[in-house]
C-alpha cells in the first residue's frame, strides 16, 4: 500500500477524558500536530512516526525531500471532486442542507466544496468555528471585499469590519439599555396585539392560512414601529416585505446558495432595482419627516441622526440609509423565520406545547410586559430549540490572507463558513438531535457540557447581533400572545422542511388552521 493510497481519515478521538464516549464517532482528518505547524522536515517525519514500515511506503522523491528539509505543504481540506468547471455549484443550489450534511458525515469537521470561481470550506466543529468567527485580526472578513462599492452605496453594521464596525456599534449601543428596552416592550405588545386581533378573521373558518407569510408581515410592521416609529398601510407593508426579500436575497448571494435576484420584473417576485428604489424612497421619507418632526420618545432613527464619529462628523446620508435598511432587514427577517420554525415545531410536539400553555395561562390573560421576560423561561427555551433545529447552512467569511485552520491550508479568498445546520444537530453536543426538547436550554448541566459555539443563532465575534435581547423579547411576547388567543393545528403528516434564502425559511410556508382559544 503506497502513501497515496493510505486512508486520510480515522474516527475522531478526543484528547484527555472523553466526556462523549457513549456517542457515535465522527470522521476527522488525520493530521499530526507537528504537521500543523511545519511544512518542512518535521511535517514528513511527524506524519510517519507511528508507522514502523514507513520507509517501504515512501517514494524516492519524498525521501529526498525529507532529507533536504522540503516537506509537503499543508494540504487543502478534503471534499468531493464535483463536476468539471462547475464543481458542486448546482448540487449546492439544489439542496445546501443535504450536501453539507453529507459532506460532514463523509469528510469530518472541515471539508471543501469545489465551486466555479473559488472554493468554499464548511466547518462543523465549535473549536474551529471560534478561530474564524471570533477573529479580530482581519484574517477573515464578511464583506471587506466590497469596500470600494460600500463607499458609493453606503455601509451598515452588517458590512463593516474592524475599527469602523466597532465605532458604528458604539453609536448604536445606547438603544439597547434597559430603559430603551422597556419602552420597546410596550411597543411590541401594542403592535402584536393589534396585528393578532386581525388574525381573528382566520379563526373558525377551518381553512389553513400560511402563518409564515403572516408572521413575516407582523414582524416587519412591529420592527418598523419599534425601531423607527413608522406606520404604513397594508398594501405598502406587503410591497415592502417583497422588496426587502429581494435585497436580503442579494446578501444571501455571498453563500452562492440562493438564486440571483431578479433584475427584471417577474410575477410574484420583486425585481432588485425597483425594490431598491422603493425602499430608499421610503427611507428618505422617514429621515426627512423625522428632521421636521422630532420624536418625543427617542428611537433608533433618532440615535442614528444624533450619532457622531470621534471627529464630530455625523453619519453620511448613504451610510445612514444603508444602516436603516440593514437594521430593518437584519431584525424582521431572521426573527420571523425563527418564530415560524418555533411555532411549526411546537405544533408537532404537543407535550412541549402543553407546558407552554401552562406558562401562558399564568398571566391570567394579561399582556406580557418587560418584567415578564424573565418569567417566560419555557417560552424562551422553546424559541431557542426552534432556532437550533432551524439551523443555518453557512455563516460566511472570506479569507483575507493565506490562512491555516484545523491543520489545513486555506488560500486567500477562500470562502469559509460555519455550517450550523450540522453543528446544531451534532450528537456530540446534542443527544437525540432530531428531537424537539427545550429542556436542553434549561438544564444547567446540559448547557455547561456544550462548547460555547455549539449553539450560534446570532453569529459571534465582532458581528454578534446587537439586537439579541430585543429579538428574544419580541419572540417571547409573540409566542405568549399567539397562544393566549388561538389554538392552532397543521395537516396530518405535515413536517417542516428548510429552505435557505437570507434566513432559513420553512419550505412552502406554514399551513395552520386557527381556532379561538
Amino acid at each position: 500500500m503506497t502513501a497515496a493510497e493510505e486512508p486520510l481519515y480515522r474516527p475522531f478521538e478526543p484528547a484527555g477524558e472523553d466526556t462523549h464516549a457513549d456517542l457515535p464517532p465522527v470522521i476527522a482528518p488525520v493530521v499530526p500536530d507537528e504537521g500543523r505547524l511545519s511544512s518542512g522536515r518535521l511535517s514528513v517525519v511527524g506524519a510517519l512516526r507511528e508507522d514502523p514500515l514507513w520507509p517501504t511506503r515512501l517514494s524516492v522523491p519524498t525521501l529526498l525531500g525529507a532529507v533536504r528539509g522540503y516537506g509537503r505543504p499543508l494540504p487543502l481540506p478534503p471534499g468531493p471532486a464535483g463536476l468539471p468547471v462547475v464543481g458542486s455549484f448546482f448540487e449546492l443550489r439544489r439542496d445546501p442542507f443535504e450536501l453539507i450534511s453529507r459532506g460532514a458525515a463523509t469528510y469530518g469537521d472541515m471539508f471543501r466544496i469545489p465551486m466555479p470561481l473559488l472554493d468554499m470550506v464548511a466547518v462543523t466543529h465549535p473549536d474551529l468555528l471560534r478561530e474564524f468567527m471570533d477573529d479580530a485580526d482581519g484574517r477573515y472578513s464578511r464583506y471587506d471585499l466590497l469596500g470600494p462599492l460600500l463607499k458609493v452605496i453606503g455601509a451598515n453594521s452588517i458590512m463593516l469590519e474592524g475599527p469602523k464596525l466597532r465605532e458604528r456599534r458604539k453609536m448604536l449601543m445606547p438603544m439597547f439599555t434597559r430603559r430603551h428596552l422597556t419602552t420597546m416592550a410596550d411597543v411590541f405588545c401594542s403592535e402584536f396585539d393589534e396585528r393578532l386581533a386581525g388574525w381573528s378573521s382566520f379563526a373558525g373558518t377551518g381553512q389553513p392560512v400560511d402563518l409564515q407569510y403572516e408572521i413575516s408581515l407582523m414582524t416587519l410592521k412591529v420592527y418598523l414601529k419599534t425601531l423607527f416609529s413608522a406606520s404604513i398601510g397594508e398594501q405598502e407593508l406587503r410591497r415592502l416585505d417583497a422588496d426587502m426579500r429581494a435585497i436580503t436575497g442579494l446578501l444571501g448571494l455571498t453563500t452562492l446558495m440562493v438564486p440571483f435576484p431578479n433584475l427584471l420584473p417577474r410575477k410574484g417576485r420583486s425585481s432588485l432595482l425597483p425594490a431598491l428604489a422603493r425602499i430608499y424612497r421610503l427611507v428618505g421619507r422617514l429621515i426627512k419627516d423625522r428632521k421636521k418632526h422630532p420624536s418625543e420618545t427617542p428611537d433608533f432613527l433618532d440615535t442614528l441622526l444624533d450619532a457622531r464619529y470621534e471627529d464630530g462628523s455625523p453619519i453620511n446620508r448613504a451610510d445612514l440609509a444603508a444602516e436603516i435598511v440593514g437594521l430593518l432587514g437584519g431584525a424582521y427577517d431572521p426573527t420571523g423565520a425563527a418564530l415560524t420554525w418555533t411555532v411549526a415545531l411546537l405544533l408537532k410536539n404537543p407535550d412541549s406545547l402543553t407546558r407552554l400553555y401552562g406558562e401562558v395561562d399564568a398571566l391570567n390573560g394579561a399582556l406580557p410586559n418587560f418584567d415578564d421576560v424573565s418569567r417566560l423561561s419555557w417560552t424562551k427555551a422553546c424559541f431557542d430549540e426552534g432556532q437550533r433545529m432551524q439551523g443555518h447552512p453557512f455563516f460566511p467569511r472570506f479569507c483575507m490572507a493565506d490562512n491555516e485552520l484545523g491543520g489545513y491550508r486555506l488560500p486567500k479568498l477562500t470562502l469559509v463558513g460555519a455550517s450550523m445546520s450540522v453543528v446544531h444537530r451534532d450528537p456530540r453536543w446534542w443527544p437525540e438531535p432530531d428531537r424537539f426538547d427545550p429542556m436542553r436550554f434549561l438544564d444547567p448541566e446540559q448547557v455547561r457540557a456544550r462548547p460555547r459555539l455549539a449553539f450560534m443563532p446570532f453569529s459571534s465575534g465582532q458581528h454578534f447581533c446587537l439586537g439579541t435581547t430585543m429579538a428574544y423579547m419580541a419572540a417571547q411576547f409573540f409566542l405568549t400572545m399567539l397562544f393566549q388567543r388561538f389554538r392552532l393545528s397543521v395537516p396530518d403528516g405535515w413536517q417542516p422542511e428548510p429552505q435557505f434564502t437570507f434566513s432559513v425559511m420553512v419550505k412552502g410556508g406554514l399551513p395552520a388552521v386557527l381556532t379561538r382559544a
